[in-house]
């Protein structure tokens, strides 16, 4: 099967639509949560939240992780509603007591040096996970306006030469259209990781056991 995991703020939802299997996936009657944190299983949600099903993937199953930078990613959550933070970062198996307990705005948060979603680590489960079962195609979200390299995920995910091209659209969480105090304040907590997600490729495809 094909599936999509991203931490958020990706085209998630388009992707899955254009790829013809659009959200909610329903998998023995639960509902696939498309940011879950580990790599050696489906976990399933209940009510936005995420419950204790869970099937552990298999070989032969595809996997699309894409990826946005975490200056936008961090944009993106803490500018949506209290309700919808919680339900994500649950889902995502972030550290959901801080945000309960802080409630912090962009600036609150950006002040506090505490990495509260663990962005790295979720992608780190994904890209070395040596004993997984199933391919694994990480991409950056940038990528995917590149018609070239959506060929290769129409390639990896078995979709015909004749599939529509993926309608890419800029979504509004854009780090350079902050202030320089916000700018000044992300350089400060998330300067290395940009710094590591600028050193990604574009997009790898890893083979299972890789």
């Amino acid at each position: 099967m094909n599936f999509i995991i991203s931490q958020g703020g990706c085209s998630s939802w388009a992707i899955m639509k254009w790829a013809g299997t659009p959200f909610p996936v329903m998998i023995d009657g639960f509902e696939y949560n498309a940011h879950g944190r580990n790599s050696d299983y489906i976990s399933f949600l209940q009510n936005s939240r995420p419950n204790d099903k869970k099937r552990y993937y298999e070989e032969g199953d595809k996997i699309l992780y894409v990826i946005a930078n975490p200056y936008d990613y961090v944009i993106y959550c803490l500018t949506k509603s209290q309700g919808w933070l919680l339900d994500h970062v649950a889902q995502a198996r972030s550290d959901l007591e801080y945000f309960e307990r802080n409630k912090p705005n962009l600036i609150e948060y950006l002040k506090d040096p505490y990495e509260a979603f663990h962005y790295k680590e979720h992608a780190d489960g994904y890209l070395y996970n040596h004993s997984r079962k199933y391919d694994l195609m990480f991409i950056k979200y940038e990528s995917l306006k590149d018609t070239n390299i959506m060929n290769s995920v129409k390639e990896f995910w078995n979709l015909s030469d004749s599939h529509p091209d993926f309608k890419f659209k800029q979504r509004s969480s854009n780090w350079m259209n902050c202030s320089e105090e916000i700018k000044e304040l992300f350089d400060k907590k998330y300067g290395n990781l940009m710094k590591w997600y600028n050193s990604l490729p574009d997009y790898s495809i890893l083979k299972k056991d890789e």
